[in-house]
């Protein structure tokens, strides 16, 4: 957990919490209070910072990794996209378990940097809010959902609707946040995605209301092992 450690004391995330005051008063993150820009956009101008952010995405993730693998049979999937993830950590891992395809879809920088190491998927480079997304019958965002408010989460699921085979499976891993206002971790990392990223946290309800709102109905919560789910939609 080293590099995931050393992300919470860059300038970035300091500067950007610094600025709580500014995104609770504004629609704007505390990230665009500090520097005027936006977390993904910092990272372009600050590339070490970036590097260290994937690293640490890599890092926080394992345990993820093992907990969705245990959780959840990929095995009836055909062909998986994997929107923001990354590395491609938990793609490679789903597919060296269950088989069938996969594609990864991530920004240029990112994607320039895995298809270099020749993984046994395909990359596509893009922005989701613009650019269509790989098709495929199941599309898997980890840890994606909750960077963005309700607009923007809004668009990157009716992106992977559109670009859905019938009946495909919609997949968010996610901390979820209780209905009632009982003490949770996630409260805590709800106010760290306001100031850094602008997102939120979401309640299984949330969730629901999202995807019903990009043409996805919700299925199931799995319930993994550790503080995370798997929110399973399904084209409606």
């Amino acid at each position: 957990m080293r590099d995931f450690v050393a992300l919470l004391g860059t300038p970035g995330r300091w500067g950007a919490v610094g600025e709580l005051k500014h995104a609770v008063l504004t629609d704007e993150s505390g990230m665009h209070g500090a520097f005027g820009m936006g977390v993904f956009e910092y990272h372009n101008h600050y590339p070490e910072e970036g590097a260290l952010f994937d690293r640490a995405m890599l890092a926080k993730a394992r345990a993820d990794v093992a907990a969705v693998l245990a959780g959840y049979d990929f095995s009836d999937r055909e062909l998986i996209v994997d929107v923001g993830g990354g590395s491609g950590h938990l793609l490679d891992a789903i597919l060296k378990k269950s088989g069938g395809r996969g594609a990864l879809f991530e920004m240029p920088r990112v994607a320039e940097r895995v298809a270099a190491g020749m993984p046994p998927f395909e990359v596509v480079a893009g922005d989701f809010f613009t650019d269509p997304l790989p098709p495929g019958d199941t599309y898997l965002l980890m840890q994606v959902v909750h960077d963005w408010a309700d607009e923007e989460a809004r668009k990157i699921l009716s992106a992977a609707r559109r670009a859905a085979w019938p009946g495909a499976k919609l997949l968010l891993i996610e901390v979820i946040i209780p209905e009632n206002s009982a003490p949770h971790p996630a409260h805590a990392l709800d106010v760290l995605m306001m100031a850094v990223t602008g997102g939120r946290e979401r309640t299984e309800s949330d969730y629901a209301a999202l995807m019903a709102e990009a043409d996805w109905r919700l299925q199931r919560v799995v319930t993994l092992e550790g503080r995370g789910a798997i929110i399973e939609g399904i084209a409606a």
